[in-house]
């Protein structure tokens, strides 16, 4: 069992509560200026993320979240904005294909596919409904190591009077450095994951599992439709 310093945030999925920076929306205002409360030019963010080092991408995200809760508060719409930059700089695909992967050779391909797409699919919907809910008031970036084309991004995340230690593991993909993995206090996502996969193999088919996985993509979907009608 994971004894997360955070005990409001649930261990294992810790990355999505932490990563690319959700700033509170109290710290974003404090620290935001006037440049950072424009609206996002997207346009301009993937042309400077594409020339960007894995520290920049990190960094960059971070400071453009900082500038949406800092012009829009903690509302659907900065949550969908917030979602934005998460996927612009997260590849989803890789995260799920590397957690699944190695159940893949008792399965046939096709439903390999499909399981791979459905929890990815369930990372997407995560990410969307919790954009906003689990935020770090700041952090700290301790450097990053380059390996040719994969890369660590050290840094540790405060909030409050706590911290832990939040590593983000980047690929170059397409030309553009991409995060496919989080370090938390140690705990690699996507071992988590594969290990909570494990568990559940052990009792269940992969079509169980896989309708598991659509129960909780419904389940986030309408969590985020309620959020977007309050």
């Amino acid at each position: 069992m994971v004894k997360s310093r955070f005990p409001r945030f649930p261990a294992p999925v810790l990355w999505l509560l932490l990563s690319v920076g959700l700033l509170s929306p109290g710290a974003a205002r404090a620290a935001a200026s006037p440049a950072a409360e424009m609206p996002i030019n997207r346009a301009r963010f993937l042309t400077a993320q594409a020339d960007a080092g894995p520290l920049q991408v990190v960094r960059s995200s971070n400071e453009r979240i900082l500038g949406l809760f800092a012009a829009g508060g903690d509302t659907p719409e900065t949550r969908r904005r917030v979602y934005a930059v998460m996927d612009e700089v997260t590849d989803f695909g890789v995260l799920s294909g590397r957690a699944i992967e190695r159940f893949c050779a008792d399965i046939p391909p096709t439903k390999c596919r499909e399981f791979k797409d459905t929890f990815t699919e369930l990372l997407r919907a995560r990410a969307v409904a919790r954009a906003g809910r689990y935020k770090a008031d700041r952090f700290d970036y301790l450097g990053e190591e380059i390996d040719g084309d994969h890369a660590v991004v050290r840094t540790i995340a405060y909030y409050e009077d706590e911290n832990v230690t939040l590593d983000y593991e980047l690929e170059r993909l397409d030309g553009r450095w991409k995060i496919v993995n989080y370090v938390v206090e140690g705990i690699d996502t996507v071992r988590s994951y594969q290990k909570q996969f494990m568990r559940l193999l052990r009792k269940e088919t992969v079509d169980d599992v896989i309708t598991r996985l659509r129960t909780k993509i419904a389940e986030y979907e309408n969590e985020t439709e309620s959020k977007r009608a309050g």
